[in-house]
């Protein structure tokens, strides 16, 4: 998977959301938690891959950046996206979109 794909996929997150603030609309948040899950998912597939030669190496801090933005992170994004979708709630919908944006960021970085 070439590395421009998470990146435009952030972008999308980044630009949905302000799509978002300027139309008050739960529809368009949704759309936030779903091209986040989606971004969620090609991070932790592209990580997946890159994870035994990261982790053989000694503990340091890239390999707890590593293990956070690319491993943790990701998958946080899709279990609050299904709670959120499956619950419901305010306060799961809150936490699917700050982790959506939070990993659109770290993405992009």
């Amino acid at each position: 998977m070439p590395p421009l794909v998470p990146k435009i996929l952030a972008f999308a997150v980044l630009a949905i959301c302000i799509f978002a603030y300027a139309q008050p609309a739960p529809q368009v948040w949704g759309w936030v938690i779903a091209v986040g899950s989606a971004l969620a998912v090609l991070v932790v597939v592209r990580a997946w891959s890159e994870r035994l030669s990261t982790l053989a190496g000694p503990f340091s801090l890239t390999v707890t950046t590593f293990v956070v933005t690319e491993l943790l992170l990701p998958v946080l994004v899709v279990a609050a996206s299904l709670v959120a979708w499956t619950a419901g709630g305010e306060g799961w919908l809150d936490a699917a979109i700050v982790l959506s944006i939070t990993l659109a960021c770290v993405c992009l970085l």
